[in-house]
C-alpha cells in the first residue's frame, strides 16, 4: 500500500487544503489589486454592466427539453406523451409538449392506471 503525505505551510503555519486555498487566493488578490492600482494611479473604476435580455418562455418544448425539466429520462416523457398524458402536439415527426402541461406534471405528477399521482 502507497501512502502520500502532503503537508502546505504558508509564513511557517501548517493549513489544511482549503485553508492554503484561501490564503493563497488571498495573497493573489492583494498582489493583483496592488498591481492595478499602481498602475492606475489610485483610480479606480467599474464598467456599466448592461441588464441581460429575458429570453421570452417558449410555449412548447420537445421531448428532451421537457424530460430535462421534469427530471425523468427522455423515454419516461415519451412513454406518457403517447398515453396522452400530458398532452403533446405532433409538428411533423416532432413531438412538442405545451409548456402549461410541462408545469401541470411538474406540480401535479401523471395519475397512474387505476391509482393517484405519485
Amino acid at each position: 500500500m502507497l501512502t502520500i503525505e502532503i503537508r502546505l505551510k504558508v509564513d511557517g503555519r501548517e493549513l489544511w487544503l482549503d485553508g492554503f486555498a484561501e490564503t493563497f487566493l488571498g495573497k493573489i488578490a492583494s498582489e493583483v489589486g496592488g498591481e492595478i492600482e499602481r498602475r492606475l494611479g489610485g483610480m479606480w473604476f467599474t464598467a456599466p454592466v448592461e441588464p441581460q435580455e429575458k429570453r421570452a418562455e417558449p410555449k412548447a418544448v420537445g421531448i428532451k427539453e421537457a424530460a430535462r425539466i421534469l427530471g425523468v429520462s427522455h423515454y419516461t416523457v415519451r412513454l406518457y406523451a403517447a398515453q396522452g398524458k400530458p398532452n403533446a402536439v405532433r409538428f411533423g415527426r416532432r413531438v412538442m409538449i405545451p409548456m402549461e402541461s410541462v408545469k401541470r406534471v411538474s406540480r401535479e405528477g401523471v395519475a397512474r392506471e387505476g391509482g393517484l399521482a405519485q
